[in-house]
């Protein structure tokens, strides 16, 4: 087996629990300076980046409707919130993802580059019943 030319996005679980609203900040480190070695510090994000947090609502499909929340950093924070109302009917192992959305660049004219995906985890009992 190779290894992949760029690391992989990590993949996380988010717990939701019903009418709670999902709040989850997303925030920027140094990259560890040793691989496998702690992260660095918190530091602020870059200008002009913003941020894009998607739950694919069914993912048999491409052209199914997404629930999409913009989000604007803030030093190191980026904080997404997303209401009580879109996360109920969601089932357990529902798709989601944060993006970074640069502007354009010297050599890239705009890209999303992929933060963190995962899957929505209910903790609730619904999980059975969805």
């Amino acid at each position: 087996m190779t290894s992949p030319l760029i690391p992989p996005t990590p993949a996380r679980v988010l717990p939701v629990s019903l009418d709670g609203d999902l709040v989850v900040d997303f925030r920027r480190r140094a990259p560890a300076t040793t691989p496998g070695g702690p992260l660095g510090d918190y530091i602020d994000y870059p200008e002009g980046v913003t941020g894009r947090f998607v739950i694919y609502s069914d993912r048999k499909s491409a052209d199914a409707p997404r629930i999409t929340i913009p989000a604007t950093p803030a030093g190191s924070h980026c904080v997404v919130k997303v209401d009580a109302t879109l996360i109920n009917p969601l089932k357990t192992e529902t798709l989601w993802s944060f993006r970074l959305i640069y502007p354009d660049g010297d050599l890239v004219a705009g890209y999303d580059r992929m933060v963190v995906n995962g899957i929505i985890e209910r903790h609730d009992g619904l999980a059975a019943k969805l």
